[in-house]
């Protein structure tokens, strides 16, 4: 169950800021960019906001953006951002109970009686924000954009006089004015 993960969009960063930044740029270029975007750590993320922006992308209109580690201000950014945030707190403490644990066994056993701690796996808390929202929103918001592009670029000739302009066009520029125009007389 799910949807299919194409290979090209998944890319590999180096947990930078410049590198969240072009790995945004190549995903953005593709003939199919994805809908959603879930970024590996808090500068990778920020660099993808700022290719989201540069490209004037909005989010999460066109394309949701889930980030990794929440950090203080993401609830401040513009979207707020959604996060997976660790339990740091937890991890701290698992950490130290492991040093704890790995420093007595070598002081009662030698370097040779320290064992392998376990794999510990902790659950990280989703935050949902404003930067993620749901397909059908963001597929309502194109359309909605794609008739608003159809409308202006009609008004341009309505204006550039282009088309002639009678009312019958003005109304059908404007289908939703029909009481403001009723008391136009036609040129």
């Amino acid at each position: 169950m799910g949807l299919p993960l194409r290979n090209e969009y998944v890319q590999h960063g180096d947990f930078q800021l410049e590198s969240g930044h072009q790995r945004g740029e190549e995903l953005l270029r593709l003939s199919t960019p994805p809908t959603a975007i879930f970024s590996c750590n808090n500068q990778m993320t920020l660099g993808l906001m700022r290719a989201l922006y540069e490209h004037r992308v909005p989010c999460p209109e066109r394309i949701s953006v889930l980030g990794f580690d929440d950090f203080d201000w993401a609830a401040n950014f513009s979207p707020r951002l959604t996060t997976a945030a660790q339990p740091t707190i937890e991890m701290g403490r698992q950490a130290m109970q492991i040093l704890l644990r790995l420093m007595k066994s070598f002081k009662e056993k030698g370097p040779d009686g320290v064992g392998q701690e376990k794999v510990i796996a902790l659950k990280a808390e989703l935050r949902v924000r404003d930067s993620t929202a749901p397909l059908m929103a963001r597929q309502s918001f194109e359309r909605f954009r794609a008739l608003l592009h159809r409308d202006l670029r009609l008004a341009e000739r309505l204006l550039a006089g282009h088309i002639e302009n009678s009312k019958r066009d003005v109304l059908r520029l404007f289908s939703g004015s029909t009481k403001l125009l009723s008391n136009t007389p036609s040129p």
